[in-house]
């Protein structure tokens, strides 16, 4: 009985240690085009217009369907393309968030909680310079973005039940800034996994001890 139980804890403990190898955040480059409806396994909200006034200077990106509220580190100014903010990608028409104005104008961090996160940014300069983003466990992607081209797509998602808590993103000092905008969440609670091959593997060779130990017991006590 004791190997059948060895074999179903070192089954176990490599299924636990394969399962936090995998626990990552993943980002991909979007592109100009427009963002996917899902990452990850997840499906994909867009942010609803910002309630407040075009123009204010605010700390946050507000959402009230999905509601969601993004926080920023700095002051940002609230914008609307064609309003504070002149070109964009993909017919995007809606709010963005420009640091401008802002003190550390060249970085930016945002703090949420969600299990997959998209945006867009774009820098002030027309010219191509690039754009770095950070997820709080150091994944990084850095883009080569054209202000006057349009916004390039960033997206986020966890593995692992990973939760997206902090997005830093960064521009090259002669962007003289950025934009973000174009937000698309999920909620935190990881989508259904199907258990990968190795796992079902490990747990096969786990049961198949068990029954083997079972029936060769049985066999020695028959034949006593």
């Amino acid at each position: 009985m004791r190997r059948a139980v060895a074999v179903l804890v070192v089954a176990g403990l490599l299924l636990c240690g394969s399962g936090q190898a995998r626990a990552s955040i993943i980002i991909s480059d979007l592109g100009t085009g427009a963002p996917p409806s899902t990452l990850g396994g997840y499906t994909m909200q867009e942010f609803g217009p910002d309630p407040r006034s075009v123009g204010s200077i605010v700390t946050s990106a507000v959402s009230l369907s999905p509601a969601a509220t993004v926080t920023f580190s700095e002051f940002v100014n609230l914008d609307t393309i064609g309003n504070g903010w002149t070109t964009w990608s993909n017919g995007y028409t809606g709010n963005v968030y420009d640091t401008t104005t802002s003190a550390n104008v060249n970085s930016l961090t945002m703090t949420l909680s969600t299990g997959a996160f998209s945006f867009y940014a774009e820098p002030a300069n027309f010219g191509s310079y690039n754009i770095t983003v950070t997820a709080q466990d150091g994944s990084t992607l850095t883009e080569s973005v054209n202000g006057n081209s349009g916004a390039n797509g960033f997206g986020f998602y966890g593995t692992g039940g990973t939760v997206i808590t902090s997005i830093t993103v960064s521009a090259d000092t002669n962007a003289l800034g950025f934009a973000v905008g174009e937000f698309g969440i999920a909620p935190a609670n990881p989508p259904t996994a199907t258990p990968e091959p190795s796992t079902l593997t490990l747990l096969g060779i786990g049961l198949a001890g068990m029954a083997g130990y079972t029936w060769r017991r049985r066999r020695k006590q028959a034949a006593a």
